[in-house]
């Protein structure tokens, strides 16, 4: 288990409500429109600090999503083990569901793929539930709920 283990691959689930120039390090001012955005990661330990950095809406910029992340909500977690795919596979997955890598190589500055964020418009957006049923071995599906912003973590088998 992810969760237990402390470490894992994650689906962060992000909202974007409004087209947004957002200067991402070495990749420049990207135009980000709209929509869902889902980022892929993996952290070999420490996967509850690394989760818990994500959230922090002020912090120092050391990856491309530390960028992004004070221009959106993130509406839930998907949490995976590590040995079930890569980040690679998993973005993969979301583009054959409709998603497109939007802007290309980010968050993949350490492999050759076309990056681990992937970009669903309004309309192509998944639903959550299904998003976290298709990924396959699901262990964790943390959803962030509007009322307080409480976060809840649901374990599956």
């Amino acid at each position: 288990m992810p969760w237990t283990q402390n470490k894992g691959l994650y689906i962060l689930i992000l909202t974007l409500r409004e087209k947004a120039f957002i200067p991402v390090g070495k990749l420049g001012i990207i135009p980000f429109p709209s929509g869902t955005y889902c980022y892929i990661g993996r952290a070999k330990r420490h996967l509850r600090q690394r989760l818990a950095r994500h959230s922090m809406k002020s912090k120092p910029t050391r990856w491309h999503i530390d960028y992004l992340l004070p221009h959106v909500e993130i509406q839930a977690v998907i949490l995976l083990p590590l040995s079930s795919a890569t980040e690679c596979t998993l973005a993969k997955q979301l583009v054959k569901m409709g998603g497109k890598p939007h802007p290309l190589h980010f968050g993949a500055s350490d492999c050759r793929c076309t990056g681990h964020l992937i970009y669903f418009a309004q309309e192509a957006t998944p639903h959550l539930d299904l998003l976290a049923i298709t990924m396959g071995n699901t262990v964790g599906f943390l959803r962030n709920h509007t009322e307080g912003h409480k976060k809840t973590l649901v374990e599956e088998g």
